[in-house]
């Protein structure tokens, strides 16, 4: 301060007061302020780095990181609102000067404003994803994006609110009668749109429920079936088997059941099921079957494959072939393979598979 104050005196006797002075004492603040603002950001780093060094993650860092990432914005619009406070000091209220300053000091501080929102947001943005992150790889699940756009819109939105509500107060704006305004708009545009609405609430929904996620395959009690490809606020889009796009706007979905075959495990069950007559040698059917099943790679060790005789039908002897793959996808490639493999087995040693016309 007493630096400011002797540069300040040496500039008033050097230009005295006039245009001269405001420009070359703005100037002068500014330097101060941006000098100011590097030394303070060495110290918070310096502090920060001890804090954040005695704790396990790195978000903690990354937030300070962001932070600090905004001293000579920052420093430059302080500065700035420093040295017009210092003009505004020594003007009359009544001068059209004074109010061009004062509306500069205005849009200054709105500025301010600005940054610190865009500040605080970034910040929430990145402790919500590191966060979701580190929960992800905690649990050992996968991270899931959408709810990392969900918060950040909101948040976005929080701070663009508030934000546009301080700076109509520094304008002298009526913030009660916006208030009311927006109020009475939002009630009109919300009965005219209760669709749109409740497909937007129910997207959050989803989002923050995570029935299911991008890329898994689902089946809805309607009858369509396919992967996820996308889900958005207003609808959600399944990629089905023919390679068509499937959209279902959210408020349908939340309503209607919904099977996930890739959730909680993306591994499933293969089940292959086949009748042979009443005079085949049971025992062989089934050394024929176990062999088949050591032969298929795509089988998982765990829980192993098997074969079981579950019914004594009026036919004849109904067998299962049980066992599971690594994802949903190669389920019907090996279901395929495997009714091939049983088929020409059964030909190949003269046992006769049982059909409904069999007595």
């Amino acid at each position: 301060m007493q630096i400011y104050n002797y540069l300040s005196g040496k500039l008033l006797q050097y230009f005295g007061m006039g245009l001269s002075f405001y420009i070359s004492n703005t100037i002068l603040i500014i330097l101060l302020t941006l000098i100011a603002g590097k030394i303070i950001k060495i110290i918070l780093r310096r502090i920060g780095k001890q804090i954040t060094r005695s704790t396990k993650t790195t978000i903690d860092d990354k937030i300070v990181e962001t932070i600090l990432s905004h001293d000579v914005s920052l420093s430059l619009i302080i500065g700035l609102y420093i040295s017009l406070q210092a003009i505004i000091d020594t003007l009359s209220h009544r001068t059209a000067f004074y109010k061009t300053i004062d509306f500069i000091d205005k849009i200054v501080l709105s500025l301010l404003t600005i940054i610190i929102a865009t500040a605080i947001v970034r910040g929430i943005n990145l402790l919500t994803r590191q966060s979701l992150i580190s929960t992800a790889l905690r649990n050992k699940t996968t991270y899931d994006r959408a709810q990392t756009i969900l918060i950040k819109r909101v948040v976005t939105i929080i701070a663009s609110a508030i934000s546009i509500i301080i700076i109509l107060d520094l304008f002298g704006q009526n913030i009660t009668s916006v208030l009311t305004i927006l109020g009475i708009g939002s009630l009109a545009i919300g009965f005219a749109s209760q669709d749109t609405i409740a497909n937007i609430i129910a997207g959050y929904t989803i989002m923050i429920d995570r029935p299911f996620k991008i890329g898994d395959r689902i089946k809805l009690q309607s009858g369509e079936e396919g992967d996820v490809y996308e889900i958005g606020v207003r609808s959600t889009k399944i990629l089905d088997f023919d390679n068509n796009l499937v959209v279902i706007p959210n408020a349908e979905l939340v309503k209607t059941r919904i099977v996930n075959f890739i959730a909680p495990q993306e591994e499933t069950r293969v089940v292959v099921d086949f009748t042979v007559q009443f005079d085949s040698d049971s025992h062989k059917v089934k050394d024929l079957l176990l062999n088949i099943l050591r032969n298929e790679t795509e089988f998982l060790s765990k829980p192993e494959p098997g074969v079981f005789l579950i019914k004594l039908s009026d036919i004849g002897l109904q067998f299962r072939v049980v066992g599971r793959v690594a994802t949903v996808k190669s389920q019907a490639k090996v279901a395929d393979r495997l009714r091939y493999q049983i088929y020409e087995s059964m030909r190949l040693n003269n046992i006769k598979l049982a059909t409904s016309q069999t007595k």
